[in-house]
């Protein structure tokens, strides 16, 4: 392991010099390399070098006359984003979302939806990724700079009801080999409020069942009135002896409704139970005030 980790801080500081000097396809490539060495280094090598370029790759993804390149880290980046299947339902979301805004990406994974963010909001807006293991935070770093984003912002931290420092684990639920893609940091929480500085226009919100964590006491936050993706997962709320209805009745406090946009840009408004399922939904919550911001089909 050190001698990998000597390999590994070499040629990281190689890659640093040499990729801002290379464009195109050779830079693609020296990234795609880059990222391979650092999978192998921060997955534990749990794969043979050999199978590393199938399993470290980048694609371009073509949005709304736009592309960004985007490089799928390891099994799980393949898993969730070698499919475009994305695209079609950010055509909805992308209803929302405009030139200049603040855009807030809690949960951010790997950073695909950022990317997806950034090119809605252009050069003149901003995207903050918020994302607490520090592997994937690496790799949106990546995507970030291999389309030279300089307006996406990287936040290493977990979001929680209160300031706090913990140790937090993730499983990949799509691996066979769950214990060997299990991946632990210690990480700093932040509460909602800490982000109301950022006044945000469109907040994501996927932090697998800490949700209502994330709601509690935010009503600084909420006096911002961003549209809300949220992903609920019922399972994780429920273990924990909680009800994800809270979440709903807080924001109804401060006026928002629940719905989707569909891809002319017309909100439906939905009640909660029809659009929950008991393993995770999704639902936009908009505030009443902002529902003329919504972008109608031209």
């Amino acid at each position: 392991m050190l001698i990998l980790k000597s390999k590994f801080n070499a040629v990281k500081s190689w890659c640093t010099a040499l990729i801002p000097r290379v464009k195109g396809a050779a830079r693609r490539y020296l990234f795609s390399q880059a990222l391979s060495l650092y999978a192998a280094f921060r997955y534990s090598a749990n794969v043979h070098p050999h199978q590393l370029p199938a399993k470290v790759h980048s694609r371009r993804y073509f949005f709304k006359g736009m592309f960004f390149d985007f490089l799928l880290a390891g099994m799980i980046g393949d898993a969730w984003y070698g499919k475009s299947n994305h695209l079609t339902y950010m055509e909805q979301i992308a209803r929302c979302i405009h030139d200049g805004d603040v855009v807030l990406d809690l949960g951010a994974h790997q950073g695909f939806f950022t990317m997806i963010y950034r090119l809605l909001v252009g050069a003149e807006g901003a995207v903050y990724a918020v994302e607490p293991f520090d592997h994937f935070t690496d790799v949106i770093r990546f995507n970030a700079s291999l389309n030279k984003f300089s307006n996406v912002y990287v936040l290493n931290c977990g979001l929680d009801e209160e300031k706090s420092i913990h140790k937090i684990t993730s499983i990949s639920a799509r691996s066979a080999e769950k214990a060997k893609n299990q991946f632990s940091n210690y990480v700093i929480s932040l509460h909602l409020n800490d982000f109301s500085v950022l006044k945000p226009d469109f907040v994501k919100i996927d932090i697998e069942g800490f949700e209502l964590d994330a709601f509690r006491h935010a009503e600084v936050f909420l006096e911002c009135k961003p549209m809300f993706l949220l992903s609920i997962h019922p399972c994780f709320i429920e273990a924990r002896k909680e009800n994800y209805q809270e979440i709903f009745d807080c924001l109804q406090k401060h006026d928002y409704l629940f719905g989707k946009v569909d891809v002319k840009g017309n909100f439906t408004e939905r009640t909660i139970p029809s659009l929950a399922h008991p393993v995770s939904f999704e639902v936009l919550a908009i505030p009443r005030s902002k529902i003329p911001k919504i972008k109608k089909e031209a």
